[in-house]
């Protein structure tokens, strides 16, 4: 288990303490981490995550909020098929195709927040469950913008979506652009 975290200044104390992705940089250089099961980053800036898994393919939970070097860096996910847990917040927030790939790969996702981390669409629904075994708990959300029809929500596939998975302790999708019209 590894937790990395940026410090940040406490009680008006100026710190320069700022971890950012470079300390990760060599993670793939370095030779696989086949032990490290459970990987957290806190406020950690432009993490190189394609280093990362490649480094770490046993990876069974994976927990970030920081930014990407490149969104499409998410598309590295699917080197972890033993991955049960995935909690992001992204800023800036990624493209949804960028986590078909890990979607479609790691099958044994029980527990999936992407609620800050992009905008959950019907594809990425569906594809969750064509692939996922058991997802029990599931966060998300939709803001619109979208003009394609692949980067839609619809209010039947949510509803499939909870039907599919009806054993799950917790499934919470926001759809801000349904939800706002109501």
């Amino acid at each position: 288990r590894l937790c990395v975290g940026s410090c940040r200044p406490v009680h008006g104390l100026k710190t320069d303490t700022e971890i950012t992705g470079a300390v990760f940089s060599g993670f793939a250089r370095a030779g696989p981490l086949p032990l490290l099961r459970i990987l957290t980053l806190v406020d950690v800036a432009k993490v190189p995550l394609g280093d990362i898994v490649t480094a770490c393919p046993g990876l069974r939970a994976f927990a970030m909020r920081g930014s990407l070097v490149r969104a499409v860096e998410l598309e590295a996910l699917d080197k972890c098929p033993q991955l049960e847990a995935l909690r992001l917040s992204l800023q800036p927030r990624a493209a949804a195709p960028h986590l078909l790939r890990a979607f479609t790969s790691c099958r044994r996702l029980r527990a999936i927040d992407v609620y800050n981390a992009t905008d959950i669409t019907d594809q990425l629904l569906a594809c969750l469950m064509i692939n996922a075994q058991a997802v029990e708990d599931f966060s998300a959300s939709h803001s619109g913008g979208f003009t394609s029809a692949c980067g839609a929500l619809s209010v039947g596939m949510i509803t499939a979506f909870k039907s599919h998975f009806a054993k799950a302790r917790r499934i919470f999708i926001e759809n801000r652009v349904t939800d706002s019209v109501l």
